[in-house]
């Protein structure tokens, strides 16, 4: 029976997320093996993200709205984002010199951008592909040269799984559009989706990144439900925890 709804998928998604940033942050602190594990529940988040965000691309009422809230809430994570990982150190010494160099600061906080970043330019690339082929029948190849475009974009940005991402969100993208939006994936399906971010995302020690495969098991039990809505909650969730863990580190 398929009791998981888009709700219930979210906060799974939600809670590995915050698992895998506090391995991330406090590592110095961690045993070996515990950081393994937190890393490896941690994988779970991504690849749910990506599904989650083409049902709602597929489902929402405004497409235009949609697209502006995730870069708005991209842009308010991205200072968080910077300090929680260190991309902008603002705890070493010679910060404040470093500020009257403004390019300096800059490629620093460059180095990667936030994962609202990707989920966006994949949400924008769907736009484009949906006006390529709004009616008949759909065909993966038409849109591959908009997948490398959007692949492309997201290692010049360095956003966060850059490419892999982008084709996990196009794997799901294109597999909601050959079931004819049936509801629940195959496991076999799921596997395929999520393969990229396993085979293409490294993440030392290498097999860490193979438990995202367990997400195929969760997404079989998806009931094709949104659940309860908490829309604004898990936009706010993710600056508002990279603060509180960047200032308990």
């Amino acid at each position: 029976m398929k009791k998981l709804s888009g709700y219930h998928l979210k906060f799974i998604a939600v809670i590995s997320m915050l698992i895998d940033h506090i391995a991330v942050i406090f590592q110095a602190s961690l045993s070996e093996s515990i950081y393994f594990i937190l890393r490896a529940a941690g994988r779970l988040s991504f690849p749910l993200f990506c599904f989650l965000l083409v049902e709602g691309f597929f489902h929402t009422k405004n497409k235009k709205r949609y697209q502006q809230r995730l870069f708005i809430f991209a842009v308010l994570s991205e200072l968080p984002y910077d300090l929680a990982f260190r991309y902008l150190p603002v705890d070493r010494p010679d910060f404040l010199v470093q500020l009257h160099h403004p390019l300096s600061v800059f490629s620093a906080a460059f180095q990667q951008q936030n994962v609202l970043f990707t989920l966006f330019l994949g949400f924008t690339a769907m736009l484009l592909m949906e006006r390529k082929q709004p009616y008949g029948q759909y065909s993966i190849y038409k849109n591959i040269d908009t997948l490398i475009l959007f692949c492309c974009l997201s290692e010049i940005f360095q956003t966060d799984c850059g490419a892999a991402g982008i084709l996990c969100i196009f794997l799901f993208y294109s597999s909601y559009k050959e079931r004819e939006n049936n509801t629940g994936l195959t496991i076999k399906e799921s596997l395929i989706d999520i393969a990229p971010t396993v085979l293409l995302t490294y993440i030392p020690p290498f097999p860490v990144q193979i438990s995202a495969l367990a997400d195929s098991l969760l997404l079989r039990l998806y009931n094709g439900e949104k659940g309860k809505n908490h829309k604004y909650f898990f936009y706010l969730f993710y600056p508002l925890h990279l603060v509180v863990l960047y200032l308990i580190k």
